[in-house]
């Protein structure tokens, strides 16, 4: 009779169990259980569509914003859904305070507006409908960034230099927007930025007032060599040049006895020598492309944790677009 009295309480124990993985999973599933709207015809189609198809829980939605804001009144979008928004610069402004009611939970593409006066707007729109908003500063969340961080954590930094070389400005510009930086054309718009923020997420955060600049080119459009120095003393350059016949992107961390460059491609493939590589390597279509692989790498954490301290909020899109903000007022009286 004990013995029956044990075989049954053991089986209740193995049903409890089972009930308690079942729950678990389901749970785990939920969270990945998502609809993504795209929006966009070029990062969207390149970067997010095909990334977010590795995801199989993830359903992905093309929707185009109209530039009538009443008639959003006519969408019906679930709570729980992301709005990816990866329309051209001069939108992003208008196309988050006109759905912002709508889309509780937006990823918007760097560098979140056009300047810090919209960035402003931005912000109080966001906060007024409790938007959970983060930008795509993907290169964070790169595996080897974990290594830099424990590199200048254990040294005594002087130098920080990123070096950024592709040959993405060769051919004439696929959108004529492009040719315009009030429209957020231009090297100031799209490489420019993840480097600001990359220097930021790793504490070294310019100077407002120590800022210089170097380019071949007005605003500048193809190339840059930004000059600045951290309120701690460190001098930080971004070298970037996007009419070249190689990839290359490295950060050289310098000490005052030693430096260490970190390849953030780092991979055989493709390797022309040292840290360079054919071009087409950092395009987002590549499979070896830092920004496709960080970008994965983001969506794990977003679907799971958007919590997590690693995404860029609308504070930082606001201090990249602080230093773009100086390098426009110094074009101007140059």
């Amino acid at each position: 009779m004990i013995k029956i009295k044990h075989l049954f309480i053991f089986i209740l124990c193995i049903c409890f169990l089972c009930g308690s993985f079942v729950i678990i999973d389901a749970k785990n599933l939920d969270l990945l259980n998502t609809t993504v709207y795209l929006t966009g015809n070029g990062i969207a189609t390149r970067l997010h569509k095909p990334v977010l198809e590795e995801f199989a829980n993830v359903n992905i939605e093309f929707i185009r914003l109209s530039e009538e804001l009443s008639k959003t009144n006519d969408l019906i979008i679930p709570s729980d859904s992301w709005l990816f928004l990866g329309t051209p610069v001069y939108k992003h402004k208008q196309h988050i305070l006109g759905y912002a009611e709508k889309f509780k939970k937006i990823l918007c593409e760097k560098p979140a507006g056009l300047s810090t006066d919209e960035i402003d707007q931005i912000k109080n729109t966001i906060n007024q409908n409790q938007v959970l908003f983060r930008v795509n500063y993907a290169l964070r969340f790169l595996p080897c960034i974990e290594e830099i961080k424990e590199f200048i954590k254990s040294n005594n930094v002087k130098y920080v230099t990123i070096t950024c070389n592709a040959n993405f400005n060769q051919n004439p510009p696929n959108k004529p927007w492009k040719n315009d930086y009030k429209l957020g054309g231009g090297v100031l718009y799209s490489i420019l930025p993840h480097m600001i923020d990359l220097l930021n997420y790793l504490n070294f955060q310019e100077n407002l007032n120590d800022i210089t600049f170097q380019s071949t080119t007005k605003v500048p459009m193809n190339d840059i060599k930004l000059y600045s120095k951290t309120l701690s003393g460190v001098n930080t350059v971004i070298n970037i040049n996007l009419c070249k016949n190689f990839d290359e992107l490295t950060l050289k961390v310098e000490t005052p006895d030693r430096s260490q460059t970190f390849d953030l491609i780092d991979t055989s493939e493709n390797k022309i020598s040292g840290t360079m590589y054919c071009n087409g390597s950092l395009s987002a279509t590549s499979g070896i492309s830092p920004w496709r692989i960080s970008f994965k790498y983001l969506l794990e954490n977003l679907f799971i944790n958007p919590q997590d301290s690693r995404f860029a909020k609308i504070e930082d899109a606001e201090n990249v677009l602080k230093v773009l903000d100086i390098i426009l007022l110094q074009q101007k009286t140059q």
